[in-house]
């Protein structure tokens, strides 16, 4: 059966994709953050297995768990458990090549606070740095930032 391309979504709902795009990084970022990504890689797991697992509030995981399924970042079984798929496979700590330390950069407040100021950064000519009084409580650059934060490693 020869099967015919999905029509675009009309330019509103496209759009609306675009701009959602912030909410599912934060998604993402925070299932990288807390690890269920290496929680469920053994297998299946309901998210109140996984919120034991990781010391956090089953109803608040499993929020998190259905937002990231719905972009297919994990799979929701039947049976309410979720289970690893390839996109969360490359969150996991041992993934070669990894994605988990990207993830979490990427909703850090000061990559986040950078780009929300990016139409200023274009209108003063200024980098986005430069706009930035206090980042963080750094008043450097991207890199002097991250050799000072003992939590975060590109490894």
């Amino acid at each position: 059966m020869l099967m015919t391309p999905s029509p675009a979504p009309p330019p509103h709902a496209a759009m609306m994709q675009i701009l959602m795009g912030q909410l599912i990084a934060g998604c993402v970022s925070g299932l990288a953050r807390l690890g269920i990504p290496d929680v469920v890689a053994s297998g299946p797991k309901s998210a109140g297995e996984v919120a034991r697992e990781i010391g956090a509030d089953p109803d608040a995981v499993y929020r998190l768990m259905r937002a990231t399924a719905a972009v297919g970042v994990l799979s929701e079984g039947a049976d309410g458990k979720f289970s690893q798929t390839p996109l969360s496979a490359v969150l996991c700590s041992d993934a070669q090549p990894g994605l988990r330390q990207m993830a979490v950069f990427m909703t850090e407040e000061y990559h986040v606070r950078g780009w929300s100021r990016i139409g200023e950064s274009v209108r003063t000519g200024k980098t986005v740095m430069e706009g930035m009084s206090v980042v963080s409580g750094y008043k450097s650059s991207r890199l002097n930032w991250l050799e000072n934060r003992s939590d975060f490693s590109w490894e």
